[in-house]
């Protein structure tokens, strides 16, 4: 009789997690520049830098929670205005976007006293990305 209460249960827990993740609303966006963002309608903030370019927002409207990446060719005056952090591993996001990305080959900050957000920079790849803290 445990063992059909516990199989229950488990069961009773999954259905419930698909349920959960199957019905959280992910939008994806990608805009080719700064100048086509709908800063209005989206999630992506005004305070990246103005020669941003392929840019790719996704969030989860249920959770709140945004990734960003993008590219930049003037990064050194937008960086110039943020505080560096030294973190001591990799955030969980990234090692699931780059899993084999040494955390050496990153920069990560906190921008324009918006301290709910990491930035971090791929050395590597040139690209910028900016997640919840």
């Amino acid at each position: 009789m445990k063992k059909i209460i516990i199989l229950a249960i488990l069961i009773g827990c999954g259905f419930w997690a698909y349920y959960i993740y199957s019905t959280s609303e992910v939008v994806n966006t990608s805009y080719a520049s700064y100048k086509d963002v709908e800063f209005d309608k989206g999630w992506i903030p005004r305070w990246i830098p103005k020669d941003s370019f392929d840019i790719h927002d996704t969030h989860n409207i249920d959770t709140n929670k945004l990734f960003i990446t993008f590219k930049s060719k003037n990064y050194k005056a937008f960086l110039s205005a943020c505080k560096k952090l030294n973190l001591i591993k990799i955030p969980q996001v990234l090692k699931k976007l780059n899993p084999n990305t040494p955390i050496k080959s990153y920069n990560f900050f906190t921008c324009r006293k918006n301290e709910n957000y990491i930035v971090t920079q791929n050395l590597k790849k040139l690209e910028f990305y900016i997640f919840d803290k």
